[in-house]
């Protein structure tokens, strides 16, 4: 008995030595716990307002999951603070009193930045989520604050910073879902009144177009295509013209023949600019900057929606509530009897001076990071009588925009990605360590795609924006079909029909068939043959080199006659301007295939089917030579040689229709007399394509890589937009021909 008695006194001593050396830790994590969590929902808040601004601008897979998971996490770790901060109402002990101060700070977290409301499209559509956090959360702050009056009188003086913050916190909430509310509302397929929104967004094309093509003919006339604060005004005034077309929400039909007017003359000036490409694509940049702003920060809703001075006033209002709470709570701690824990005040100093530097900011970010309030400020003295009486306050808010906004600066990342598919599958060939596949058959990582990136050339924006001007000043424009449907390459075929060597051109059409093929299919094909012309042209130019030295003193003689006559000089121009061609059609090949085959534009469930038959034909093709022993190569200038030279025989015993095909394609444009006409009829098959893509692929694909630094196809989109391609492809007779005439 007496060991047994000894055995329960040994245990329990063991368990009450346990809960004493567990009692410290609790301790300190039932003291530091809410402290940290506090200081780390204020951290998220900064980070989202200083970095969530470069995702227009940049393009970082890093920078976008360290915003994605400070995003989701903002919101709960907010909630579950506010949750255990009212678990401390009625707890004895002078540190309950600035722990409750800090509930109202939380709903100035929930209200997010100005920088960023929404990180996707689909949060959009979550703004019944957020009101009915905002319904749950307020009443909780409520409590705490009342639980504060009720409390110690020494402690009162809490009571009024805490209600100045929580009106500034729960007015900030409110905006957020009212942002996120206006952003969802002209997101496709998000809305139950999307009838209503496609009528109201033709009657604004009704009414906006005239004025728009207008404007751009004004500006041209005189010669103010260089002017950012001109140009920021058209994009300004065309704002629901552009966000509408963007989203797929106005129909060509709501244009009438009057419309059209407009446009072809706004065409017709536009081609007679020699700055109409910086201006066209400054104007594109503009007008998705804008509308980025609307769909994912605070500044585009209220900028827009709002007068300019009452949104001057809210902003006072904003940065005035928080500040006059710090001022009190400075007064009361000197005032105040009650000893706090230097810890609490340290944080309550770092809330208070935190909301006040954070407001600051997010003015000062407003004009760096967006285009609306360098256009609220330039609006100011048209639309506030006050401000007409105080010149030199406009003057130096402009002169502060001008600083922090400059003209020149970039509004997206300026590149596009560039994919060839050869290089890819050697790539992927390269790659075979077993770690690796095992990777890829798991999904830890994808396959290999060699993506690259480029600045977009000044050639390329010209090569673009002439051949859009051209099509749009001609017949051909009522004949585009560029609707979603079958690709049938028709700029191809009128370059065609305008040369006189018809028959080997008839002959490409034929073999590639252009018009038959599905849309991938035909990407797929003509990368291929775009990689062989391009081959041949290295081949011959370095041929044109070798001969050059060959002939050594006789090519000398005979480029002074040149030189004499000028012909010389006219070759290199030439020659220069094909070389320019080429390039512009190689980037343009890569770029489309990365659309399709890595981002998936036009794809599909048949598109990505084309895409993989195709890697996978090309890999075999490779394993097949290497089986051979007269070929593999990892070189992929080698690997497109091998393809174009390969006896036709070949491809009768063996399986590769998209190669096979390729080189035939390649083989009868190589036939053709001019390189001039060859490149011409390639780069039209590529810029068909590309507007094709830019103006099918949907508008959650552009509203998407809005905030991923932006992607060229959606400013090719804001390119159609601005010459009209759209538009005037489907006329329409009005029912009312003369306005205010309805029975005539």
């Amino acid at each position: 008995m007496r060991t047994l008695r000894e055995v329960q006194e040994v245990g329990v001593l063991h368990q009450t030595v346990q809960r004493s050396s567990l009692s410290p830790a609790h301790q300190f994590l039932n003291e530091w716990e809410l402290k940290c969590m506090v200081m780390a929902s204020f951290s998220l808040q900064v980070f989202i307002l200083f970095f969530s601004g470069f995702r227009k601008r940049y393009c970082s897979r890093v920078l976008s999951v360290l915003l994605w998971l400070a995003y989701l996490s903002a919101d709960s770790l907010a909630v579950y603070i506010l949750g255990r901060l009212t678990l401390r109402v009625g707890g004895v002990g002078s540190n309950n009193h600035l722990a409750l101060f800090w509930a109202p700070f939380l709903l100035l977290h929930l209200g997010g930045q100005e920088t960023m409301t929404a990180f996707s499209m689909e949060d959009n559509a979550l703004w019944k989520r957020h009101l009915l956090s905002l319904v749950t959360q307020v009443p909780m702050a409520t409590y705490v604050v009342t639980k504060q009056l009720s409390g110690d009188n020494n402690e009162r003086w809490l009571v009024l910073p805490m209600v100045l913050v929580f009106v500034a916190g729960t007015g900030k909430y409110a905006e957020r879902i009212w942002t996120l509310r206006r952003a969802g509302s002209v997101a496709p397929g998000t809305s139950r009144s999307t009838s209503k929104l496609v009528a109201r967004a033709s009657n604004h094309a009704v009414w906006d177009t005239p004025g728009y093509y207008g404007q751009l003919c004004f500006v041209i006339s005189k010669k103010q295509e260089r002017n950012f604060e001109v140009i920021l005004d058209v994009a300004a005034q065309a704002f629901k013209l552009s966000l509408h077309f963007l989203m797929d929400m106005t129909p060509s039909i709501s244009l009438i023949p009057q419309d059209i007017k407009d446009i072809k003359q706004a065409v017709e000036v536009f081609q007679s600019s020699e700055e109409r490409v910086h201006m066209a694509y400054k104007l594109a940049e503009i007008h998705l900057s804008l509308i980025y702003d609307y769909l994912y920060t605070k500044f585009g809703a209220r900028h827009f929606r709002m007068l300019p001075f009452c949104n001057i006033f809210h902003r006072i209002i904003a940065l005035a509530l928080p500040s006059v709470a710090l001022g009190l709570f400075v007064r009361g701690m000197m005032t105040g009897g009650n000893v706090h824990d230097t810890t609490d005040v340290i944080i309550s100093y770092v809330l208070l001076v935190g909301a006040v530097v954070l407001e600051t900011c997010s003015i000062f970010m407003s004009f760096i990071s967006s285009c609306w309030a360098y256009k609220t400020i330039i609006s100011l003295s048209l639309t506030c009588p006050l401000c007409r009486d105080i010149p030199g306050a406009i003057t130096g808010l402009l002169y502060v925009a001008r600083r922090l906004h400059p003209g020149n600066k970039g509004e997206w990342s300026a590149k596009m990605a560039q994919y060839n598919m050869i290089r890819g599958c050697i790539k992927e060939k390269q790659d075979t360590g077993l770690l690796r596949r095992a990777m890829r058959w798991v999904g830890i990582i994808g396959v290999p795609r060699e993506i690259t990136h480029i600045g977009v050339s000044p050639e390329l924006k010209k090569l673009i924006l002439d051949k859009l001007l051209d099509i749009a000043s001609t017949p051909h424009i009522n004949e585009w079909d560029i609707g979603v449907g079958k690709f049938r390459g028709q700029w191809a075929q009128w370059v065609a029909e305008a040369k006189q060597d018809g028959a080997n051109h008839h002959q490409v059409f034929q073999i590639c068939n252009i018009q038959g093929l599905e849309f991938v299919s035909s990407v797929l094909l003509w990368h291929i043959v775009t990689d062989i012309c391009l081959l041949a042209t290295d081949d011959v130019a370095v041929d044109g080199d070798e001969q050059h030295l060959e002939d050594g003193g006789d090519s000398s003689s005979h480029e002074e006659e040149h030189l004499e006559d000028g012909g010389s000089s006219h070759h290199e121009d030439v020659e220069g301007s094909l070389s320019e061609l080429r390039e512009s059609i190689k980037e343009l090949s890569n770029y489309v295939m990365y659309l399709v085959a890595d981002c998936g534009a036009m794809a599909g469930s048949e598109g990505h089917y084309v895409v993989t038959r195709g890697q996978k034909e090309v890999s075999r093709w490779m394993l097949e030579k290497e089986k051979r022993g007269g070929g593999g190569s990892d070189d992929r200038k080698k690997v497109i040689e091998e393809i174009r030279d390969e006896d036709s025989s070949f491809f009768h015993e063996n399986y590769y229709p998209v190669l096979d095909r390729a080189r035939r394609v390649a083989s009868d444009l190589l036939k053709v007399g001019e390189a001039g006409d060859r490149w011409e009829l390639i780069s039209a098959v590529w810029l068909e394509m590309l507007c094709y893509v830019a103006y099918n692929c949907g508008a959650a694909f552009h509203a998407k890589h809005l905030a991923t630094g932006g992607e060229f196809v959606t400013h090719i989109k804001m390119l159609l937009f601005m010459v009209g391609v759209p538009f005037m492809r489907d006329v329409k007779v009005s029912l009312f021909p003369e306005a205010g005439n309805i029975y005539s």
